[in-house]
């Protein structure tokens, strides 16, 4: 008989990626359903699969492990951004694509659990540098954009339209808390008010 074929062993650096890659899943995970205040090392490293020796090597901080996370939830919302740009030719098409893709990653699960981890880290030194985390990100919407949209861009008062947008939609997630739904218009409506002030930069570029 044949001798079976054999096996290929991951080497050292892909054992490490999967490792700390299972960590940030299972940290983003831990976050939608406890939080920042409940979370705890020991529970993400159970529910990766691997030891807490493990998790102390890749993070040595709780902080630390849940900036990564976050981080990691970042890098993938700029291939996302990526791929849609390259796929659309049309640019107003393309700004309706990119301002459902911002609305589709602030709708995330994990956004309420951003929002709260801002909110206590004016109180808690331990807490991860979220804010410095959030300002970036919203330097990289305001970057995709204008690169993405150059008529768009080109009109005063591009970065404040995308400004004033990532703020409603941060806004808006609060929506996802249980009874506060009637208070926040639905994306829809908020879709067709953020397109029509975007549309209103060109007008007023060409007056």
């Amino acid at each position: 008989m044949p001798s079976a074929a054999p096996r290929l062993s991951r080497s050292q650096a892909e054992r490490r990626a999967a490792t700390r890659q299972a960590l940030l899943d299972a940290t983003i995970d831990t976050l939608v359903e406890v939080g920042w205040s409940a979370l705890s090392t020991r529970a993400v490293a159970l529910r990766a699969g691997v030891t807490l020796g493990a998790q102390q090597y890749h993070f040595p901080t709780k902080a630390a492990l849940v900036e990564a996370a976050i981080d990691s939830q970042f890098n993938e919302a700029r291939r996302r951004a990526a791929d849609l740009i390259a796929l659309s030719d049309d640019e107003q098409a393309r700004a309706g694509q990119l301002i459902d893709l911002l609305w589709s990653i602030h709708a995330l699960p994990i956004s309420s659990a951003i929002l709260e981890i801002m909110a206590v880290s004016r109180t808690d030194a331990n807490s991860p540098r979220i804010v410095r985390q959030m300002t970036e990100a919203t330097d990289l919407a305001c970057g995709i954009l204008a690169d993405a949209l150059p008529t768009y861009a080109a009109c005063p008062g591009f970065r404040d339209f995308v400004l004033i947008t990532v703020a409603t939609m941060r806004g808006a997630i609060l929506a996802a808390v249980p009874g506060a739904e009637s208070a926040f218009p639905s994306w829809p409506e908020l879709r067709a008010h953020i397109l029509s002030n975007l549309n209103g930069l060109l007008e007023e570029g060409r007056t």
